[in-house]
């Protein structure tokens, strides 16, 4: 597949003085998009018995290959800078005295990957709004798993979540993260077999917006000069790349995606039926990647588009959008009372209203207590 993507470089609107768009795919930042558990209204009459969640990792910086990809583009800094001297170009005279004034952060060599501060933010404040909306289980838990990936980023975030947490009289420790992660290693093979190839040109506007959102991972707030290059729309547009690369690495593109998420959904399942039956109060976490949270949506059966999501037409009222679905820190909890759904601290009906009996539950997760690493051996 090919998507040709057509930009122009400036245009007379000011990105100085107008509300900064929010929307950058799975660079968003959790607080542009997230609801409040503290606004969910409790089901009346329900006594909280076990929950399980996953979660993203919080605001981080880029991988290797986007920081050499930012890094060879700075040089259209100062050709920028040299025509506006010449009288060339639309940009506003704050937009270039903000983009003169901007410099490389050298953070961004030294911790590839790493979570930002304000990542750590993001989850210190999900485990403050968990702890108020489920404080009668913290309360009174009898067991608790908190897990996360080998990552420098989701070890940070489940203790971020877990210094959030208030009120909790017995102590929440974080396990040892599982060091060969079945799941991630199969995410690699599946997409080396695969072998979809996304010719997103031309590669150094794209270079261009990573530095645009890549520095929002600093604060929700923050501005990068480099977003002035581009509009809203234009915006929009390279967040449907995005989107797409997602939709076709981690969802409804490849049917090997939902045997992947139903291994997670597996332990959701098996989790709720050991609390059901054995009357413990329960908290089980883990810290993983979006590309988990993609896996379980898709095969949950979740925020699927017709006709799908594709490169030939740009689907504006679309479900399945990585800006909503998966920003930085982005989580899926379930709730056993009822059986309760929330993505990103807000409510998800799955059975009409508001939450599913425990037979619905039942009926609806049973068949991913089947789930396993079988199809590994078959031919893809």
């Amino acid at each position: 597949m090919c998507i040709c993507i057509n930009l122009p470089l400036v245009y007379s609107q000011c990105y100085w003085n107008r509300t900064p768009y929010s929307y950058y795919g799975s660079k968003t930042p959790y607080d542009a998009t997230r609801g409040d558990f503290r606004d969910v209204p409790p089901l009346k009459g329900c006594k909280l018995e076990s929950i399980w969640f996953m979660a993203r990792d919080g605001a981080r910086h880029p991988d290797k290959e986007d920081k050499n990809d930012m890094k060879d583009i700075l040089d259209l800094k100062d050709d920028i800078l040299d025509n506006y001297e010449d009288g060339r170009g639309d940009l506003c005279a704050q937009d270039i005295a903000d983009l003169r004034a901007w410099t490389w952060n050298d953070k961004l060599d030294r911790a590839v990957y790493h979570l930002t501060p304000e990542g750590y933010r993001e989850l210190l404040g999900f485990g403050e709004r968990f702890s108020v909306m489920f404080q009668s289980l913290l309360e009174n838990l009898d067991v608790s798993l908190i897990r996360s990936t080998k990552e420098q980023r989701t070890i940070k975030n489940a203790r971020s979540f877990i210094e959030g947490l208030k009120n909790i009289k017995k102590p929440i420790v974080v396990d040892d993260p599982i060091l060969d992660d079945p799941v991630a290693r199969l995410q690699a093979n599946v997409q080396r077999r695969v072998g979809l190839d996304f010719e997103l040109n031309p590669k150094s506007i794209l270079s261009v917006y990573n530095l645009c959102r890549n520095y929002r991972s600093y604060s929700v707030l923050k501005r990068s000069p480099w977003c002035a290059l581009f509009t809203d729309d234009e915006l929009m547009i390279l967040e449907y790349v995005e989107n797409i690369t997602h939709y076709y690495r981690n969802g409804y593109g490849h049917s090997t995606n939902i045997l992947l998420g139903a291994l997670g959904l597996k332990d959701l399942y098996q989790k709720f039926e050991e609390a059901s039956k054995g009357g413990l109060k329960t908290l089980t976490g883990y810290f993983t990647h979006e590309t988990m949270l993609h896996m379980i949506y898709t095969a949950m059966g979740l925020y699927m588009d017709y006709p799908e999501v594709s490169g030939l037409e740009r689907v504006k009222h679309r479900k399945w959008r990585t800006s909503f679905l998966t920003p930085f820190a982005a989580n899926f909890v379930a709730v056993l009372h009822r059986v309760q759904f929330l993505v990103n601290e807000k409510e998800l009906h799955l059975c009409g209203d508001r939450s599913c009996s425990l037979e619905e539950f039942r009926h609806k997760f049973q068949k991913f207590n089947n789930a396993s690493y079988d199809f590994c051996n078959e031919d893809y």
